[in-house]
């Protein structure tokens, strides 16, 4: 019963990433607006020919990783995911010193 207990909670609590299965042969040679992007995923190391499947509202699309635009985009898009971060750690140790404080 124990060891079911334990399954069930790694089950549950587990960080599993979706991982794309597909994998590409047909690229675009086009620049595909920031703006229009939902998602940028590295495909799997274990696929042929590397590329990144750009997801729109509308459809998904394979990019070279090493076009120039994605190079940018993929940049730009870390950059924003450390500011958030960092602003994030900021409001909690301010939830954290205003707790400690009261």
């Amino acid at each position: 019963m124990r060891s079911l207990m334990c399954v069930l909670f790694v089950v549950l609590f587990s960080d599993a990433y979706a991982v794309p299965v597909w994998c590409c042969f047909d690229f675009v040679d086009f620049d595909i607006p920031a703006k229009k992007i939902v998602s940028a995923v590295k495909t799997h190391s274990h696929y042929p020919v590397p590329a990144i499947v750009v997801t729109t509202p509308r459809t998904e699309i394979c990019v070279k990783p090493d076009e120039a635009w994605i190079k940018k985009y993929n940049g730009e898009a870390a950059l924003e995911m450390k500011k958030k971060t960092i602003q994030m750690h900021k409001i909690i140790l301010l939830l954290l010193y205003t707790s400690v404080l009261s």
